[in-house]
């Protein structure tokens, strides 16, 4: 059985990133899912002088541990050029960790 996780990459209590993505992990058969909501990962913006005063949130690590177990990945992403700010482009900084360890990594739309 594949082990999936699923997420949408918002803060929003009334994601539609979050459905999407539940709704696409559902649909992948024999498949043992986990849907993880980003508000129980609370971490501070990515910032290197933050890194080398107080190390990486254990957060961080943690929601690295949920990745690295799981066989596929499903995240649905919100339009970043129009909102630059939320927490999915934040998200995203992880995509070249996530490329770095399982190598090519497949985008759809």
């Amino acid at each position: 059985m594949k082990r999936i996780v699923a997420f949408g990459a918002s803060s929003s209590s009334k994601s539609i990133n979050k459905l999407l993505a539940t709704y696409a992990a559902q649909q992948i058969n024999n498949s043992e899912i986990t849907i993880l909501d980003l508000n129980n990962f609370q971490m501070p913006i990515y910032s290197e002088d933050y890194e080398i005063i107080n190390g990486i949130p254990e957060e961080a690590h943690n929601f690295k541990k949920i990745i690295k177990l799981s066989d596929g990945i499903i995240i649905s992403l919100l339009n970043i050029m129009e909102h630059i700010l939320q927490p999915s482009r934040i998200y995203l900084i992880g995509y070249q960790e996530l490329k770095k360890t399982y190598g090519t990594i497949s985008l759809c739309c």
